[in-house]
């Protein structure tokens, strides 16, 4: 699992898309609501095809994904949190956030149980030397 907190995930995605500077740091409140973002992007994640269970975190929890995800999390809660400060995105961002959008689906692909064709279900099958067996 990931060895980045909240707090640190939502400290990098304030200063990607420029709401806080390097030298900067969160204020409480701002912590909070983007604490909020966060976990509300990741209770999200099913909805734009990410099967992922989420549990709420505090600032100072660990995400919950594995650590070679921790990016991917970071750049999609920039995503939202830009919308929310109303902040554009530059090609280069956008581009970042879709490709952490594939990642973060593909590392929580389910595969879905196969469906036996019903057109095949009842059907004879007839063997060498005459055997029949329904399948």
């Amino acid at each position: 699992m990931a060895t980045r907190s909240a707090r640190e995930t939502i400290t990098t995605a304030l200063r990607r898309i420029g709401i806080l500077s390097e030298m900067e740091s969160m204020s409480a409140d701002m912590a909070n609501d983007a604490l909020t973002t966060l976990n509300d992007t990741m209770q999200g994640f099913p909805a734009r095809g990410i099967h992922y269970v989420h549990t709420a975190l505090t600032l100072d929890s660990v995400l919950n994904v594995p650590d070679e995800q921790t990016r991917n999390v970071m750049l999609m809660l920039a995503w939202d949190l830009a919308d929310e400060y109303g902040k554009t995105i530059s090609p280069k961002l956008l581009t970042d956030i879709g490709e952490a959008k594939s990642a973060l689906q593909a590392c929580y692909y389910v595969v879905p149980p196969a469906q036996l064709d019903s057109g095949i279900e009842n059907r004879l099958f007839i063997g060498y030397g005459g055997s029949v067996t329904r399948v």
